[in-house]
């Protein structure tokens, strides 16, 4: 661009020394016509004079009388055509004159429009200056709104990483929480089958004390005191076996109670596992419905991030476009200076229409000394002819013989006369081919001065288009960040509309969610209560106390995704700021 700036400027002097030399060259080509029109009108005087002079010696020879001489009345013709050419000079001069007080009146109204032209200019530059700094600023905020984006871009990624971990962490904990469960499914049903054992062992003991009493019966009846003795044995293992059956009863009612106990502990572990198993289907449901949400935000960060690369594309085409518009300014700013080097032209112009106006006049003043001029060789001619008339007249009153012959020169007068007339012709004639020649080689000049500045029109239209295409580039910038900005504005206001209905949905689902597992719950509480009974008989309060923070484990995922929306809330509503 600088050296753009250099070549407008060695054409804009290169222009303007030709428009010099073209003025220059038009006053030579004007002093020139003057001098030829003057050249010519005296020797067009000359060739008259000498063919009138011709003929009055004729005459002279021929002793033809001045009142009868065909030469004096010539004369006299031409004396008066010279006063009337002159006078028509003299008109044509005040028109002119006329003319170039109008023009100059004309020019004066230009410098004025040029004037106003050079304020308005002026006034557009600053304008130009003023957008310049507005673009700069808008540049500097929309720098700033693609800086906060990409912040809000990287923290989405953060909360969609950590969103990924909890999940899985979550699901680790439900599959262990699983294996617990069926841990301790196994566990109860190693308890079932030691009461099943037990009711066998009960059974075969009841067997063996109905063989006691047959054995006793019979012993009874053999020996009195082997029965007697037997009795007493028999009765101490009758009370131990009555003991030892108390304590089976007891074992087996315990049994029981633990069997009814683990049989609700089971019922109540199948419906946790099947509420577990509808968590798990409307965590899977919420975990999909996450994905497809994590998915749309993923395409539309690479939406962003794509705005973002179309954006920083642009930004960097804008400090360009700032220099397209400052290099405009300058450019403005040499607008306005040929606007004061026109102004200042526009005044050269007006003194040279002072100069053309003092020449008019010089002209007049020449055209009315030839008028003199010509008014005095009337008076010669009209004295000319009076004295040959007297001269006649005194010749016809002596009445001479030598009348007729009339007056007589010499051959060497005669030929000093044809020799002047041929030099007055031949100085007029290289008067007239100087002048020709000047005037050929001013139109030569005049030319190539022409070439010269169509060439300089040329450059300025090249000039003036690359200005235009600079014009609608900076306005198709301008467009650009307008439609950037809404694109920005638009994706925010759609993050916003779709984070607030996934808030919706989510709250939505958790609540409907959220009810069968509070009833479920109450009545594991419901049930809890005799089995803390059952337990605190059996010393079992550990199993009790492991239920508890299972539950806990279980409630802990929803708190999180409470927390995972809060926070995308939150960054949603710092993009809106």
């Amino acid at each position: 661009m600088p050296v753009i700036k250099k070549k407008s400027e060695a054409a804009e002097e290169s222009k303007q020394q030709v428009l010099k030399e073209l003025d220059n060259t038009k006053r030579v080509l004007e002093e020139l016509k003057l001098n030829l029109d003057r050249a010519e009108i005296e020797e067009h005087q000359a060739k008259q004079d000498a063919e009138l002079a011709k003929l009055r010696v004729e005459e002279m020879e021929q002793g033809i009388a001045d009142e009868s001489s065909v030469a004096a009345k010539a004369q006299l013709e031409v004396a008066q055509a010279r006063h009337q050419a002159a006078v028509s000079e003299l008109k044509t001069a005040k028109i002119d004159l006329e003319n170039l007080q109008k023009d100059y009146g004309l020019l004066l109204s230009e410098r004025d429009l040029a004037i106003k032209n050079a304020e308005e200019a002026v006034l557009n530059s600053k304008e130009i200056e003023k957008n310049v700094e507005r673009l700069t600023i808008k540049l500097i905020r929309t720098k700033e709104a693609l800086e906060s984006a990409h912040a809000a871009h990287l923290e989405a990624e953060e909360h969609r990483t950590g969103a990924v971990m909890t999940r899985d962490e979550e699901i680790s904990k439900w599959a262990e929480e699983l294996k617990q469960s069926e841990q301790e499914f196994e566990k109860v049903n190693q308890q079932i089958g030691e009461t099943e054992d037990l009711k066998t062992k009960l059974d075969k003991a009841l067997v063996l004390l109905q063989n006691l009493k047959v054995e006793l019966g019979t012993y009874m009846e053999e020996d009195h005191k082997d029965i007697q003795s037997a009795v007493d044995l028999a009765k101490t293992d009758l009370e131990e076996l009555k003991i030892n059956i108390e304590k089976a009863t007891d074992e087996v009612n315990r049994l029981k109670l633990c069997i009814a106990s683990l049989n609700s502990e089971l019922e109540k572990e199948k419906e946790a596992l099947t509420e577990a198993k509808k968590q798990e289907e409307l965590a899977a449901v919420s975990a999909e419905s996450l994905e497809a949400n994590l998915k749309k935000t993923i395409l539309e960060v690479e939406l962003i991030q794509r705005k973002e690369k179309e954006a920083r594309e642009r930004a960097l085409q804008l400090p360009q476009q700032l220099e397209q518009a400052t290099e405009e300014a300058d450019q403005a700013r040499s607008r306005v200076g040929k606007a004061h080097q026109e102004l200042e032209k526009a005044k050269e112009a007006a003194d040279k229409a002072k100069d053309g106006e003092n020449n008019m006049i010089s002209k007049l003043n020449a055209a009315l000394k030839e008028i003199e001029a010509a008014r005095a060789s009337e008076r010669l001619a009209l004295g000319a002819i009076s004295a040959l008339h007297e001269s006649e007249l005194a010749r016809s009153d002596t009445s001479e013989p030598e009348s007729a012959a009339g007056v007589t020169l010499s051959v060497e007068e005669y030929y000093e006369l044809n020799r002047k007339a041929k030099e007055a012709e031949d100085d007029a004639n290289t008067r007239v081919s100087e002048a020709i020649s000047e005037v050929d080689l001013a139109k030569e000049s005049e030319m190539s001065a022409q070439n010269k500045l169509e060439q300089v029109n040329s450059d300025i239209a090249s000039r003036k288009e690359q200005l235009l295409t600079a014009m609608h580039r900076v306005e198709n910038a301008k467009k650009g960040k307008t439609a950037l900005e809404q694109e920005l504005r638009t994706c925010r206001s759609e993050n916003d509309q779709k984070a607030k209905a996934n808030e919706n949905g989510g709250y939505k689902s958790l609540f409907s969610g959220k009810s069968p597992k509070g009833s479920s719950e109450a009545k594991s509480s419901d049930h809890h209560k005799p089995d803390l009974k059952a337990e605190s008989h059996n010393n079992g309060i550990g199993s009790s106390r492991e239920v508890k923070p299972r539950k806990k484990k279980k409630r802990s995922f929803f708190p999180r995704f409470f927390m995972f929306f809060s926070k995308k809330k939150g960054h949603s509503s710092k993009n809106n700021t």
